[in-house]
């Protein structure tokens, strides 16, 4: 690692792992930096090019974002072998508890911290090429329904057949004239960095699909729950997740005005995330029980989730 961060003209440093095998915490005398090493390809190749000059984009756009530093030679990664390396800031961050009623006003800036970071990747003059879509209707009803009986009981599919059969028109209604962008895609909460109730950062600006924007307000909102499923059991945790969700709406929508279409789509979008992550992760024999929790927790709070004010 020495060898890696001289190149970036980092020499006396601490590191610590922060997620698996892959992602560091750097600290040095003159500031903490995230080191992420990534498996050499072709795709992820295009996506370092892609968020590095997306991160440009955006902090010209006034979007706090942890954009990738230079290394001595100019470059804005290191290739080393079979991996390339990637130095970025590390930007303020906290740990919120996201369970705690007076965590009203981080919802809020979350809300309105994504609502800014999408209006600004609207924007973005370039061209992203390859990456998918997110097609709600069509991939609820050509890609997850059709597969998901495989890996749920005969009794649970034909609950969700009964949900899916009843909602398709709704679901068509809103999905089908609903406006497409360019979206962060991995908008969790350990990607978001907040601190004094404030959004602080975005990181990973590096999946970038093209898709309904409250996907990540939704996408952030459905992630504290998979990230604590045990939280889906603890009805005092539901009741404040719960009384929470509209503040984070609100926010968004004081950037953003959301439209009488995505106020209905916000349930959707909330059960379509946890549900294709079971469907996809089955697929591969991967462990998907928090997003098994989730679409079902979704769905038993559809009422709840249907009737948010903001």
């Amino acid at each position: 690692m020495k060898n890696i961060l001289r190149s970036f003209n980092v020499s006396s440093f601490d590191a610590y792992p922060l997620h698996g095998e892959n992602v560091f915490g750097i600290e040095t005398k003159n500031g903490d930096y995230i080191l992420k090493r990534i498996v050499k390809n072709d795709y992820s190749y295009v996506r370092l090019l892609y968020e590095y000059r997306l991160s440009n984009f955006l902090h010209t756009e006034g979007i706090p974002v942890a954009r990738p530093l230079k290394t001595c030679d100019g470059g804005n990664y290191l290739e080393c072998k079979n991996f390339y390396y990637v130095l970025m800031p590390k930007l303020p961050n906290t740990r919120p508890d996201y369970f705690s009623i007076q965590s009203a006003k981080i919802y809020e800036s979350v809300g309105s911290g994504i609502a800014r970071l999408n209006a600004s990747m609207a924007r973005y003059p370039n061209t992203i090429r390859d990456w998918w879509h997110i097609c709600v209707y069509y991939d609820f009803y050509r890609d997850v329904f059709p597969k998901i009986k495989n890996y749920v009981s005969a009794a649970e599919y034909n609950q969700l057949s009964l949900f899916f059969s009843s909602s398709r028109a709704e679901i068509k209604m809103i999905f089908g004239s609903y406006p497409l962008q360019l979206l962060h895609g991995d908008c969790h909460p350990k990607n978001i960095c907040v601190s004094n109730n404030e959004v602080t950062g975005f990181i990973d600006c590096d999946l970038l699909p093209i898709g309904p924007r409250l996907y990540d307000l939704c996408y952030f909102l459905i992630h504290i729950l998979m990230f604590y499923p045990d939280s889906m059991y603890d009805d005092a945790k539901t009741k404040i997740f719960l009384s929470l969700c509209p503040h984070s709406l609100a926010g968004y929508d004081s950037v953003a005005c959301l439209t009488a279409y995505e106020k209905k789509a916000f349930f959707y979008l909330l059960l379509y995330i946890p549900l294709q992550y079971f469907t996809h992760k089955s697929e591969k024999n991967i462990d998907a029980y928090a997003d098994y929790q989730a679409f079902w927790w979704v769905l038993k709070n559809r009422d709840n989730l249907t009737g948010i004010k903001i």
